[in-house]
């Protein structure tokens, strides 16, 4: 009996030991979990530390004057168009010129031929110079019986005669002598030439085809003085007046090229199609050939802004309320409400007492900002 409790003793004290085993060691493990859990929570704290330190880039407070622009989209056209009509009938048989090309006054657009007018010329110029030798045989016979009538040998009559029959003659020979002229125009103007300087909109008769006498062959531009047309509302029809500044710019390899331009005046009446006035413009530099035609855009200014500075788009946010922008001072991102007139599609305009003093204008990076969050400026 006394071995049988001896025994019990031993069991439990067996399993008591065993249940103090797992109890330290589950100790232990929680230990260890507390430590792991302790330092990944620490190097996040160091990671979300280091992460409020937002990377941006700043544009110094400039104040200055600026004008405020207004754009609009504008048709280049020619100043003078010209129809060229064929003084004569003929049929082509070389066109000088291509559509586009250069043309300078008095050159050769098409050639015409007709031979008719070839052997006509012939017929006159032989007819011209028999009536020349006549004129001079009775001019000879004239001179001879004027002085046998000095000797007293022929009467008057004669001599009076024959000096009728010079005038007669000297008649005929100016008769035949303009329509030798004539004969000879028609022939010169087989070849058509360009009343003025400028480009071929259009050359109409093909090689081999007949040209009529007063028939449209060629138009061709001026574009010596080109000009600019736009339609502008009537607000901006009152404020643009003759001799303003502009810009004009042409599309040209995917960027556009700026040239200068002025304003020649503004239509009174407004366009009953578009609804609106026409602006029409001079080019004033003539680096860039324009082509009649050509779609351009008219920067006109018409508002000047003094004690404003620029601020790229990208730089102005909005929300529900307002437009606003964050500034840059002591390492810190600060919002600032703004009011902003658009200078154009890219640049806006804010007043400098609207920034803070000593600022610096954020203008990359400020996705996700907050007011008030470190920064640091990269360059």
């Amino acid at each position: 009996m006394r071995n049988r409790s001896l025994e019990l003793a031993r069991r439990r004290s067996k399993q008591w030991r065993i249940f103090s085993y797992f109890i330290a060691g589950f100790v232990v493990l929680i230990l260890l979990l507390w430590f792991r859990m302790s330092s990944i929570r620490s190097t996040a704290f160091e990671a979300a530390g280091e992460r409020k330190a937002t990377l941006v880039r700043i544009i110094p407070v400039v104040s200055e004057g600026v004008w405020r622009t207004v754009s609009f989209l504008g048709r280049v056209e020619g100043g003078q168009t010209v129809q060229v009509r064929a003084d004569v009938g003929g049929w082509v048989v070389e066109r000088k010129l291509q559509r586009g090309e250069e043309v300078q006054e008095g050159q050769a657009i098409i050639i015409l031929k007709d031979e008719r007018k070839g052997l006509l010329l012939q017929e006159s110029e032989a007819r011209l110079a028999s009536a020349k030798a006549r004129l001079e045989e009775f001019r000879r016979k004239l001179a001879q019986n004027k002085k046998l009538y000095g000797r007293g040998i022929v009467p008057q009559d004669t001599v009076d005669s024959l000096s009728n029959d010079v005038r007669s003659l000297e008649a005929d020979v100016a008769a035949l002598a303009a329509t030798y002229n004539r004969r000879k125009w028609d022939v010169r103007r087989l070849v058509v030439p360009s009343p003025i300087s400028g480009h071929v909109v259009e050359i109409i008769p093909d090689v081999g085809q007949e040209v009529l006498m007063g028939e449209t062959v060629a138009r061709i531009v001026n574009t010596s003085k080109l000009r600019v047309v736009a339609g502008v509302d009537v607000k901006w029809a009152r404020q643009i007046t003759p001799g303003q500044e502009l810009d004009i710019v042409v599309p040209s390899g995917g960027r556009g090229e700026t040239i200068k331009g002025r304003v020649t005046g503004v239509s009174p009446n407004v366009d009953v199609t578009s609804g609106t006035y026409v602006l029409e413009a001079e080019v004033t530099n003539g680096d860039y050939e324009l082509w009649p035609g050509e779609v351009v855009t008219l920067r006109v200014p018409v508002e000047r802004l003094e004690g404003v500075v620029r601020v790229p788009r990208r730089a102005v946010l909005s929300d529900e309320k307002e437009l606003f922008l964050f500034t840059y001072l002591d390492d810190k991102a600060m919002r600032v409400p703004v009011d902003v007139t658009w200078l154009d599609a890219k640049v806006g305009a804010v007043r400098v007492e609207q920034l803070p003093k000593g600022a610096k204008v954020i203008v990359d990076g400020h996705a996700g900002l907050v007011d008030g969050e470190v920064v640091r400026v990269v360059n």
